[in-house]
């Protein structure tokens, strides 16, 4: 309970009190089950789990280390002022126990929760704590946007959206109306800081002291404008999960301020645009950070669905269009570099940092779920290939990098506001933060930043969600990416990239739609119920078939392995396809190499015995 809880004596938090509250529970179906060894997001979910709670700091009240250095002799794990993207945990854990059924370190996330209900100030923010967190002083990353003096309590206005989602989601799984109350305290609170223009609106800062007044001093410059965006998509996350319409006004509101062209972050035709300095609002090339650039395009897709804003979709859908094909990145491995422009720009990275793929996935999915288009045929390719080799699931390799290659830490960032206790097992299950194409430790010493793990976590959750959906009026279940999963509806059992063939045990009688992928000959597949050939009608690309509870329906068809050339950023590599999973590629990397699959070369996947949940619910909006 939470009266049992540990908390830090040093960290002095602007609300005393720690509230009494429960986690959600985990009600549901359970059962065993051998399915093909393939690619299984629920496995993946419990992976995520423990790398999100594991890389945390029990003397702090759980506070997340926020970036690693396998790179370090030896590998590290340190805090500084970016530990707020902490708050992007706070929501994808809950969530993904859903998923996979783990109870995992359940005392990290009674602390986080903790966290966040003592943070709440009377005016509504969120104040962060700076006594008793040194760190929290210390810019090792991005500090260059935060030119004030910051108190013992400072709200941190660009991570609240993330809070508020995390808000949203505690109150849908538990029905507390604390998490609720929570959440309208803080949007009404921040609202006083947004410079409402009427059409559009902005903040004129992002960092607020207890009683701080508003000044305007007139269109912030792009790296400030980059801050608002996780509050502007949280409000309209907010607004989707709680109804709240002042939450949707204000996210709108600032989808509003980019769209009208304010920001200095999107062209006319929709395509990505970047800052020269980060303190002028001159549109130029010289470094354009991807990230940002899809974070707008969350934005304004999320406010335009809400608001049928048609010209803000389509703006929207003209940058996932960019994001594809500007010219370096790679649409088969799913490769966004973090930075598009000249290579010679001081700050210029061409390793993919996770943020931008987990944005392009979400961009995908959201305009395939709403109709808008059909994207699946990406999202299966990058959910199969950079998103799952990202995932670090092995780390024996660590040590002998770290030992062999390291390099001394660097100040600020050695003791005592680091850990090298464990790192490379606490960090199994995370996403890297900086991958080359063939190679995960794609950087000499920087391996992981957080904000890319809950990135990568939350469209997790919501690839999970969605590869699949139930109509209840039509009594038809749709498969839209062929991975494996159980559900309330029909288990799937996928073959992929071994065979063509996937395996649907139905759980009740029901229409299915099965997606053929778009590598499938259109008119070359058998569809089988209980091993007798049935009839089936092609919609698209959906085979449908009608089956009854217990039948298990077969969808096969030809899946060929071939070689190929891609070229990456500036660089040429040779891979071996099958279907739409990379199983190889050359050069093969040389730190912790990626894209070796053997496994999946063979003509037929392995079997294992797992575990399987079936929640009794499942978080539709988040």
């Amino acid at each position: 309970m939470t009266k049992t809880l540990k908390r830090s004596p040093d960290i002095t938090f602007i609300n005393p009190e720690v509230p009494s509250f429960d986690l959600p529970q985990l009600n549901g179906a359970r059962y065993t089950a051998v399915v093909p060894d393939t690619l299984d997001l629920a496995d993946r979910a419990a992976h995520a789990i423990h790398g999100m709670t594991a890389t945390t700091d029990p003397e702090a009240n759980c506070e997340i280390f926020w970036r690693v250095c396998f790179g370090w002799k030896p590998a590290a794990m340190y805090h500084d002022w970016n530990d707020h993207v902490e708050f992007k945990y706070y929501a994808p854990v809950p969530l993904l126990r859903l998923v996979c059924d783990s109870d995992e370190a359940q005392d990290v996330e009674r602390q986080w929760m903790a966290n966040l209900l003592q943070m709440q100030g009377p005016d509504g923010l969120l104040y962060t704590p700076l006594s008793g967190r040194p760190w929290g002083r210390i810019f090792g990353s991005g500090g260059e946007m935060y030119e004030t003096e910051l108190g013992e309590q400072t709200a941190d206005l660009q991570m609240l959206g993330r809070s508020l989602e995390a808000a949203a989601v505690y109150h849908a799984l538990t029905g507390d109306a604390r998490w609720k109350e929570l959440g309208h305290n803080a949007v009404r609170g921040v609202r006083r800081f947004f410079v409402d223009h009427g059409d559009f609106a902005y903040l004129p800062t992002t960092l607020v002291q207890p009683g701080q007044e508003v000044i305007d001093e007139g269109i912030p410059p792009p790296v400030l404008n980059h801050c608002m965006l996780w509050l502007g998509h949280g409000l309209i996350i907010y607004h989707r999960m709680t109804g709240m319409e002042e939450a949707l006004e204000l996210g709108y509101k600032l989808a509003r301020f980019f769209f009208l062209g304010h920001s200095g972050w999107v062209g006319p035709e929709g395509e990505f645009w970047g800052f020269p300095d980060g303190k002028t609002n001159e549109k130029q090339m010289d470094l354009v950070h991807f990230h940002t650039n899809t974070l707008v395009r969350m934005l304004m897709l999320d406010a335009g669905i809400a608001r049928q804003d048609r010209e803000m979709i389509e703006l929207a859908q003209k940058g996932y269009e960019y994001g594809k094909h500007n010219g370096e990145s790679e649409t088969l491995m799913g490769y966004f570099p973090e930075n598009l422009g000249p290579p010679e720009n001081r700050w210029s990275r061409k390793t993919i940092e996770v943020c931008e793929l987990a944005d392009m996935i979400y961009l995908g999915v959201r305009q395939s779920q709403t109709g808008l288009a059909d994207c699946w045929d990406d999202i299966d390719c990058w959910v199969r290939n950079m998103f799952a080799e990202m995932q670090l699931l092995e780390t024996d390799w660590v040590d002998d990098f770290s030992k062999n290659q390291g390099r001394p830490m660097e100040p600020p960032f050695a003791p005592p506001h680091n850990t090298t206790d464990r790192v490379p097992e606490r960090c199994h299950g995370t996403w890297g933060g900086w991958g080359a194409p063939n190679d995960w430790q794609g950087d000499p010493v920087l391996s992981i930043m957080a904000c890319c793990v809950g990135n990568a976590s939350m469209q997790l959750y919501r690839l999970w969600r969605d590869m699949i959906q139930f109509d209840p009026e039509k009594q038809r279940l749709t498969v839209h990416l062929l991975l494996n999963r159980a559900s309330a509806w029909a288990d799937i059992h996928s073959h992929i990239p071994n065979q063509g063939r996937v395996e649907v045990e139905l759980k009740r009688d029901c229409e299915l739609a099965l997606r053929l992928p778009g590598y499938a000959e259109a008119e070359q597949f058998e569809v089988s119920v209980d091993g007798e050939n049935c009839e089936s009608e092609r919609h698209g690309r959906y085979v449908h078939v009608r089956g009854r509870k217990s039948q298990t329906v077969v969808l096969e068809f030809l899946i060929s392995e071939h070689a190929k050339t891609i070229r990456v950023v500036d660089k040429d590599y040779k891979v071996v396809v099958r279907g739409n999973t990379i199983v190889d590629i050359d050069p093969p990397g040389t730190h912790h190499p990626m894209f070796q699959r053997p496994h999946y070369r063979n003509d037929e996947a392995g079997r294992r015995t797992v575990d399987r949940f079936v929640s009794d619910r499942i978080v539709e909006r988040y």
